[in-house]
């Protein structure tokens, strides 16, 4: 009768490690991202110098364990009430409501201010959900604060400029607000930063080798380009078009462009 418990409790605890397996796996395969995996085999990784994929890993740490230990609001509310026992120094970056093209030129600009200064970048997008749009780059973390955060007052926190370099260098917190402008090739005028620049990117494709690393669209919306890609006539010519709501209306009440089929997709 024991032998007959203990196999019992043997069956028992095998099906329950398998269960806790196939959840860890469910949310790591939720977390994947088919662009990204995808799109690693076919990129030039001669892009990227040594240094900087040796830069890249160790930030990737440097995220990941920051964001386990630490809340980043908190972390601003600590810095906001003079308390200096956060744990890491972070870049907040505050996306505004302009164009989506614009937000990712400044969150590649925010995120080199934050390789060169050893921060971890979080966004802060409450009129833009770039979960659904964007995998976060840095594996097993997340990069996005919730939208519905409080964000607390910008007390004791350096917002950046580019005037001013030495506060941004011994800030605890950075903020970038309303994060829409190229401000990368600041740091090209500013001696500080020079030699670790050219050590990073020697052919100076900063921008280039950022948006390859930072910007991958989710699965949902990879689909959705490989669907209209795949329905695209196959002798046609493929023209790409950045066009704002009045331009829309524009065209759409003066007939100046073929009226668009209710399947077609449209990305703003």
């Amino acid at each position: 009768g024991l032998h007959i418990y203990a196999y019992m409790a043997l069956f028992c605890f095998i099906i329950i490690l398998l269960l806790v397996i196939i959840e860890i796996h469910s949310k790591r395969n939720h977390d994947k991202c088919i662009h990204k995996n995808e799109y690693r085999f076919t990129q030039n990784t001669n892009t990227e110098s040594l240094a900087l994929k040796e830069a890249l890993r160790r930030y990737e740490r440097l995220h990941a364990m920051s964001i386990e230990r630490e809340d980043p609001i908190v972390a601003m509310e600590r810095v906001s009430h003079s308390e200096k026992d956060i744990k890491s120094k972070y870049v907040y970056v505050y996306a505004s409501a302009s164009g989506l093209g614009n937000r990712l030129l400044g969150i590649v600009s925010a995120f080199l201010l934050s390789l060169l200064t050893d921060r971890v970048m979080v966004l802060y997008s409450p009129h833009y959900n770039f979960g659904e749009l964007l995998c976060s780059p840095f594996p097993n973390s997340t990069w996005l604060l919730p939208r519905e955060a409080k964000i607390p007052e910008e007390k004791s926190t350096v917002m950046y400029s580019f005037e001013m370099l030495d506060p941004i260098i011994t800030a605890e917190i950075i903020i970038v607000k309303d994060a829409e402008q190229y401000f990368l090739t600041d740091f090209f005028s500013k001696p500080h930063f020079i030699d670790r620049l050219h050590q990073l990117f020697p052919s100076r494709n900063v921008a280039t080798v950022l948006l390859k690393y930072l910007i991958h669209p989710s699965d949902r919306i990879w689909a959705d380009v490989l669907e209209t890609f795949d329905q695209r006539e196959k002798h046609a010519l493929t023209v790409g078009l950045q066009i704002r709501d009045p331009v829309i209306d524009a065209t759409s009440a003066l007939s100046c462009l073929p009226k668009l089929p209710d399947n077609s997709h449209i990305f703003v």
